[in-house]
């Protein structure tokens, strides 16, 4: 499973002024979270309760789900399940990483791993976005 987090964010900040970045990551920390439960591959989601969740039913993937949030910055949370080609799930995360131009951390059980980094179109990089 691959969790992508696309955030496009542009901002003037005064000298004296709160920046909505920071009062959106305050408001992520103080928020109850819902949990959405995959019914095709049993994966539980964790997303703050201010992100409406999306009808991902047309589709026509299975384990997809799609959560966002737009005020002064359009911010989406994606889950879905990809298939390992590889023989190890270090050498799947590998190939991502490096398709995805990401940086790649694996949790201590090894069972998972969340890639990060900028988005690219048509290799290119796409400024304001990141996963």
């Amino acid at each position: 499973m691959m969790i992508n987090f696309i955030i496009n964010y542009h901002h003037e900040v005064t000298k004296d002024q709160h920046t909505p970045m920071a009062d959106f990551k305050t408001k992520v920390e103080m928020a109850p979270m819902k949990e959405y439960n995959d019914p095709d591959f049993g994966y539980v989601v964790k997303y703050p309760c201010f992100f409406q969740q999306e009808d991902t039913s047309v589709s026509g993937y299975q384990g997809y789900a799609r959560f966002s949030f737009t005020n002064h910055a359009n911010i989406i949370l994606e889950s879905y399940v990809t298939p390992n080609y590889s023989n190890t799930l270090q050498a799947c995360a590998d190939s991502l990483a490096q398709k995805l131009h990401s940086e790649r951390t694996m949790q201590a059980s090894n069972k998972a791993f969340i890639l990060s980094g900028p988005v690219y179109e048509n290799g290119v990089r796409v400024d304001g976005y990141s996963h």
